[in-house]
């Protein structure tokens, strides 16, 4: 299954219309770690994602 194929075309269109493209990617990104683990905590969204990211305080 593509990255693509995790949003209905309605919620594409709006994305891509609304979200640069990197914003786009990201949004895949997450939706699909969170449909393969079942993810239920930032933290656990964090450790999977594959890039870095950076706590702010």
């Amino acid at each position: 299954m593509t990255m693509s194929a995790l949003l209905p075309s309605f919620y594409k269109s709006t994305l891509k219309n609304r979200l640069k493209r990197s914003e786009y990617l990201i949004v895949l990104i997450i939706i699909g770690l969170l449909q393969k683990y079942q993810i239920s905590t930032i933290e656990e969204l964090a450790n999977k994602f594959p890039s870095p990211i950076l706590e702010r305080k």
